[in-house]
């Protein structure tokens, strides 16, 4: 009896030992012994997951709709285009910016198509030059782009990369 308990721990000092060693070796402890074997994800594909937002983003609804109210401290450009009542563009672009010139190339060409439009293009880093239109605007990401009808009720914003299609439609609507 007293071998036996004696016994005992070595057994279950031996066992553990046994266990440990084959749960190291099953977790990649020896190298060998993986060799040649795929992880369990391998083979599984996983696929992006993509968001799109339809129309102007969240932040500039509340635009949509309302009248562009200038100030004496507006351009005069924009001032006079809504005397006129005539639609407008007006983008906002940071020089340098790989979205700011795609986006700007796309108003280029699509001026020549909507000549009855007016354009104006302000560069964010020169306030001088639009005075509190960037305010009015609520201009947070550009490129924005904002689209005004001849009412001078702002129709649509783009904030960030536009397609030329995108752009096309919301010139469009604003004739």
């Amino acid at each position: 009896m007293q071998r036996m308990r004696k016994a005992v721990p070595v057994v279950l000092v031996a066992m553990l030992l046994l266990v440990s060693l084959s749960l190291a070796v099953g977790c990649g402890g020896d190298e060998t012994a993986t060799e040649g074997t795929q992880p369990p994800d391998a083979g599984v594909v996983v696929e992006p997951t993509t968001t799109t937002i339809a129309g102007a983003p969240k932040a500039f609804k509340h635009l949509i709709g309302t009248t562009l109210a200038v100030t004496d401290e507006s351009p005069e450009k924009v001032r006079a285009s809504i005397e006129r009542r005539t639609p407008m563009v007006i983008a906002f672009y940071v020089t340098g910016g790989t979205d700011d010139a795609v986006v700007l190339k796309h108003l280029d060409d699509l001026a020549v198509r909507f000549a009855e439009i007016d354009f104006y293009k302000f560069d964010y880093k020169l306030p001088g030059e639009y005075g509190d239109l960037s305010a009015l605007l609520e201009i947070d990401y550009p490129p924005q782009v904002t689209f005004v009808d001849d009412r001078g009720v702002i129709q649509a914003v783009t904030s960030g990369y536009a397609d030329e299609g995108t752009l096309n439609q919301n010139l469009t609507n604003i004739r």
